[in-house]
């Protein structure tokens, strides 16, 4: 029932105590300081394991999961990929259970992910061939893969993983031993170049367009200004950006067949870090299901809105409360003009008694509007919540949405959120760089801003943009 574990890694000592799997409480020693974390505070008052994202009813024991998975998947004819993979959701998710569905027919899936919040290695099978096992210890891990013969292993993401010098080690392994085996790394994050993932910096800049950053530097500020778990678990095995990308590109040219990217910037930025990988990259934009083109009414404001969650700093929070602010002052600037004068910008248009033809309309205000959450939005802007996918024609429509701003400040691989804006065909501004300005740049209603542009340049550009498209 009770299962102790500790392990050593130099100066820090982790002491686990957890019951059928699951992990109560650890103790982390270093020489500075002890930390206690308590996993689940109400066990006493008898908590469900329910609660837990991976909990399944049917696991009672690491040792009898890992003899059902390997009868069950030895017993197949279909041949076996090992898909491992992050638990932190987002387009990421999106992607693996697209190809889950895609791969049901030809392979059995073993889904390896880690879970950093609870310490734990969870394996599970997509499409049904067994229930879903977990374990704090990566050896069981190990011990319970090399009872199956893989024909391919993908490597969706290792972003936040307690043991990621172990893993690419143990792959390492298995190459060795099948020399037959495909592997293939998905570029759906940059944790292969900096632990930062995203590559935004200490001073919240995008920092991917040199390799000579000062990133030893940039990451000892990351470093001391989070606790020591997180710490440990994002910058422990980091020493330096040449051990870094040394380990990543051992693992790139000898174990890696095929480096999966989703867009040209991607292709670009890979080869800029690691130009000797060039050859193994192959271009595979994702396939993103087109939604209905949006009509919106006839309307006498402007409408900016913001696509998904983006209250964090590369996802471009920081632009967004900025140009809160420029539509602030742009807002009351005009009001006062209204005040004073009968005469204002013409912005807004719409088609007249149905027909083609377009006029212009006096605009009474510019809003700004999130389709999806915010945490602590500026006041001015209006956040509509969580959205169902199939639901965002009619939320555009609803809240007259003129024009769509993806505002990342990082070089996203892709850009969900941006595929899935032109394909209502609404206008679309970003900045210029990553997959999202790939798209952008190649739509007939698409901007393209700098960086280096004010919110109120911003703001400027986009109005003079809407006006220009009538």
């Amino acid at each position: 029932m009770f299962r102790f574990f500790s392990e050593s890694h130099n100066s820090f000592k982790k002491f686990s105590l957890f019951l059928f799997g699951l992990p109560l409480y650890s103790i982390e020693s270093t020489f500075y300081c002890r930390k206690i974390t308590v996993f689940n505070k109400f066990i006493i008052k008898s908590k469900l394991y329910s609660d837990y994202p991976f909990y399944d009813n049917e696991f009672t024991s690491f040792h009898s999961f890992s003899d059902f998975l390997t009868n069950s998947v030895n017993s197949s004819l279909k041949p076996v990929l090992l898909w491992i993979d992050q638990s932190l959701g987002g387009g990421t998710q999106s992607y693996c259970l697209n190809k889950f569905n895609e791969y049901k027919n030809s392979f059995i899936i073993v889904r390896l992910q880690y879970f950093h919040q609870y310490d734990s290695f969870v394996i599970s099978c997509p499409n049904g061939e067994s229930y879903t096992g977990y374990t704090l210890s990566f050896d069981e891990v190990t011990a319970l893969l090399d009872k199956i013969s893989f024909t391919k292993i993908v490597i969706n993401s290792l972003v936040a993983y307690r043991n990621v010098k172990e893993v690419l080690s143990y792959i390492h392994q298995l190459c060795i031993k099948n020399i037959s085996l495909k592997i293939i790394y998905n570029v759906h994050d940059f944790f292969f170049i900096c632990p930062n993932c995203n590559l935004v910096d200490s001073s919240d800049k995008f920092c991917g367009f040199t390799t000579d950053h000062d990133c030893l530097s940039c990451i000892n500020f990351y470093k001391s200004k989070q606790p020591d778990y997180e710490n440990h678990l994002f910058y422990g095995e980091y020493d330096n950006p040449s051990q870094w990308r040394s380990m990543w590109q051992k693992f790139l040219l000898e174990d890696a067949e095929e480096v999966v990217c989703f867009s040209k910037s991607s292709c670009e930025l890979v080869s800029r870090f690691y130009p000797n990988i060039s050859a193994k990259l192959r271009l595979i934009p994702h396939f993103v299901r087109p939604l209905r083109s949006v009509n919106v009414a006839p309307h006498n404001c402007v409408n900016i809105a913001v696509l998904g969650k983006v209250d964090a700093i590369p996802k471009g929070k920081a632009v967004v409360e900025k140009l809160s602010i420029s539509i602030d002052k742009l807002n009351n600037d005009s009001a006062n003009q209204e005040n004073d004068s009968d005469q204002a910008s013409s912005i807004c248009i719409y088609e007249k008694n149905g027909s083609s033809s377009l006029e212009y309309v006096r605009y009474k205000k510019v809003n700004l509007l999130c389709i999806g959450d915010y945490m602590n939005a500026p006041q001015n802007m209006v956040v509509t919540g969580t959205y169902k996918r199939e639901n965002l024609p009619d939320l555009l429509e609803k809240n007259q949405i003129d024009l769509i701003l993806i505002p990342s400040i990082c070089a996203e691989t892709f850009s969900y959120t941006t595929s899935e804006a032109i394909s209502m065909n609404v206008p679309v501004a970003c900045f210029n760089l990553g997959g999202q300005a790939d798209q952008v740049s190649v739509y007939p209603k698409g901007l393209i801003l700098e960086l280096s542009d004010s919110a109120d340049i911003v703001l400027d550009r986009i109005l003079d943009f809407l006006s220009k498209l009538s």
